[in-house]
């Protein structure tokens, strides 16, 4: 019973090291321009995606008046944190692990990677739980007036539920591009801006 299983597990350590050592050959050999319009056209693209998700959201909540969209504008600051936070990590560990995959360390780079993705995870939960305790005082000193923050309170909340995975998300975009797959972080990210504007 235990001998597929081993096989199996070695079938997939071999077919991911043939991938990164096609990953490490492409950015190795292939000339730099070309590799710059690669890896630059989704990653420019990703962030015009996350910029749209966010002129989506500001049309369909006005809507709703202007105080909701106050409210949104005083809720964009939290996201933010939270975007930093996930880039912070993310931008941190893209450095170390594209070195280690220049050194063709896989085990270490995928290690780093692991961590980095839990301390995203770690610190949206931290971020989110701290938000949610004082969460009307916070929103006061970002802003918000007593007509906003109602609003502002019942935007934010969900938002702060998501934290942990919102970081999580753009740290696992920068390890992708230091991977050389800034295209499948494009489509991570694009999905949510898509479906975003499929719903509202």
């Amino acid at each position: 019973m235990e001998a597929p299983s081993h096989n199996q597990a070695k079938r997939t350590t071999g077919a991911a090291r043939n991938a990164a050592d096609r990953t490490f050959e492409r950015m190795t050999t292939a000339p730099v321009a070309g590799l710059i319009v690669r890896l630059g056209i989704p990653t420019v693209l990703s962030m015009l995606v996350t910029a749209l998700y966010n002129t989506v959201s500001t049309f369909y909540v006005s809507y709703l008046g202007t105080s909701a969209v106050g409210a949104m504008g005083v809720a964009f600051a939290l996201q933010m944190i939270i975007q930093a936070l996930g880039i912070t990590v993310g931008q941190g560990c893209a450095s170390q692990t594209s070195r280690l995959l220049g050194a063709k360390e896989y085990a270490k780079a995928h290690e780093t990677a692991s961590s980095a993705l839990f301390t995203a995870l770690l610190l949206g939960a931290l971020f989110s739980v701290a938000a949610l305790f004082g969460l009307h005082g916070l929103l006061a000193v970002m802003g918000a007036t007593d007509t906003i923050l109602p609003f502002a309170v019942e935007y934010v909340k969900p938002v702060l539920y998501a934290a942990p995975f919102m970081a999580a998300a753009f740290t696992l975009n920068n390890i992708l591009r230091s991977e050389g797959m800034a295209f499948v972080g494009m489509i991570g990210l694009g999905i949510g801006g898509i479906l975003n504007m499929a719903v509202a």
